[in-house]
């Protein structure tokens, strides 16, 4: 790429960092050029920060099966391209996408990868970040003195590194769990803090999720005008960001504090708004308690058709949010035990691999020692030879004669096919389609240049060979130069090496 070229990037990247929380579909088409930007140049760098902007779009607006397929994507290249600089960042994506979707198991096992990334990467804003995730992640699973200790760890990275923003989020989360344990007053003084912080960096997302979160505090605590006011404050930004899911939120808490004051017909309008949202961007949850709060309302002033009504709507969105758990769960299970199988069926090949490799080593000594037994009988055998020719120089007549003879046989013993034929034998048993490949890739070696190979396969040195086939040395160096040049090796590579490899 040239300059040009990465300064546009850059700029496009700049551009969907500042609009990802405030202009949601302005991002995603950023991210969507950038997309389609890198399959025109299959540059798979690009391609996993497109996936991985792309899933953050979706996330913003609430839509997590297909935020989760474009993180799975940006891991999938991440972990292809040999861990992109952002891998730790898409691993914490993806606990967030698994948190809001109750899924814990794999949240946690997504964040404490992300954090071993951060880590070795010495990354402390993504540190502190991922903290705030665990800690939510605790604070879910109602363990919020663990949930404080995470906030407190983040808070002092934050704090570290001078991150006003980072320490405005942790001071937030702090006072959600004050709040949760039942310190009003501190929970108040910490979101007030982080809302101070916050209107100061015009951090629109956190900015509402404050707004309600002090809203929330006022409501508990019987203050329903003062959390009446920050509950709109907050559903006006979030109507801006389009952040559907928000609307309903604040919507039902809307009609919870109209509930509060025993207002049913303005918490009935809220409450409707609310779940025609949530029918229409898949809001499930939000459905519910929206159709909860609606079946108790005319139950109350007694419209109890109306109330029979939004309670059979009710049952049956609980009952599809606890078939997709329970489907989700199976899924999970069945996921889990075929990665159990194919474990112990890896775990059972290796151990069959590893007996068959130490049965074939073993092949392999034994195949060696015969080839050396028989050098060695050769050898004894032309010693024989030779003493006995040596008897011709006497005048017996009679020794002469047999000792002839008796060379006569040794020497055609040596000489014979047996020898070779046994070898053979032996040799195929473990290397059973070496002379076939050679006669296929190698069509023009000669029968006695396939066996000379084959001694080379046993990594036996020229004068070994020798001995074997009863041929001088010379001989042999002559067939490892007509071999080498029929196999076209050239000068620099090794004949023997070559022939290991076949």
């Amino acid at each position: 790429m040239n300059q040009k070229t990465d300064n546009n990037l850059n700029k496009l990247i700049r551009n969907f960092e500042h609009t990802v929380k405030d202009d949601s579909k302005n991002a995603q088409a950023i991210a969507l050029k950038l997309l389609n930007l890198s399959l025109s140049k299959n540059d798979k760098n690009l391609e996993c920060n497109a996936n991985n902007m792309l899933g953050q779009v979706h996330f913003a607006l609430s839509k997590y099966n297909k935020a989760q397929k474009y993180f799975e994507k940006a891991l999938e290249l991440s972990e292809m391209i040999g861990k992109h600089e952002e891998h730790g960042i898409i691993l914490n994506n993806l606990g967030n996408v698994f948190l809001v979707q109750g899924n814990y198991r794999r949240a946690i096992q997504s964040y404490q990868l992300a954090m071993n990334e951060f880590v070795v990467r010495k990354n402390k804003v993504w540190q502190a970040k991922c903290l705030l995730n665990i800690g939510s992640l605790s604070e879910k699973l109602e363990e919020y003195e663990d949930a404080k200790k995470s906030y407190q760890s983040a808070m002092n990275v934050a704090e570290e590194i001078n991150d006003k923003q980072l320490a405005a989020s942790c001071m937030n989360n702090l006072g959600i769990v004050f709040a949760k344990l039942g310190g009003f007053e501190s929970a108040l003084k910490h979101f007030q803090t982080a809302l101070k912080e916050k209107e100061k960096l015009s951090d629109k997302i956190s900015l509402s999720k404050t707004l309600m979160n002090i809203a929330g505090v006022y409501e508990t605590t019987g203050k329903l005008d003062e959390a009446y006011k920050f509950v709109k404050k907050s559903l006006k930004i979030k109507e801006n960001l389009n952040n559907y899911e928000g609307v309903c939120v604040a919507h039902n808490h809307l009609g919870n504090i109209f509930i509060k004051q025993s207002n049913y017909k303005d918490a009935i309008v809220s409450l409707q708004k609310a779940l025609v949202i949530g029918k229409k961007y898949g809001c499930k949850e939000r459905m519910k308690y929206s159709l909860e709060k609606l079946f108790s309302i005319y139950q109350e002033i007694g419209e109890h058709k109306k109330a029979v009504d939004y309670l059979v709507q009710y049952v049956t969105i609980k009952d599809e949010l606890l078939n997709i758990e329970k489907s989700r769960f199976i899924a999970e299970k069945q996921k889990a035990i075929e990665e159990l199988k194919t474990n112990l069926e890896t775990e059972r090949i290796l151990r069959e691999n590893e007996r068959l490799q130490l049965e074939l080593d073993h092949k392999s000594r034994e195949l060696t020692t015969k080839a050396m037994a028989m050098v060695q009988k050769n050898e004894l055998l032309l010693h024989f030879s030779k003493d006995l020719l040596a008897l011709q120089s006497d005048d017996v007549e009679e020794i002469k004669t047999a000792a002839k003879q008796i060379t006569k046989n040794i020497q055609a013993h040596i000489k014979t096919e047996d020898n070779w034929e046994e070898f053979e034998q032996w040799f195929q048993e473990i290397h059973e389609d070496f002379f076939e490949k050679l006669s296929v890739k190698f069509p023009k070696l000669s029968p006695r240049e396939q066996k000379i190979c084959a001694f080379l396969k046993l990594n036996l040195n020229t004068k070994d060979i020798a001995r074997l086939t009863y041929l001088r040395v010379e001989t042999i160096e002559n067939y490892r130069y007509r071999i080498r040049k029929k196999l076209k090796i050239p000068k620099c590579d090794n004949l023997v090496k070559f022939i290991l490899n076949l």
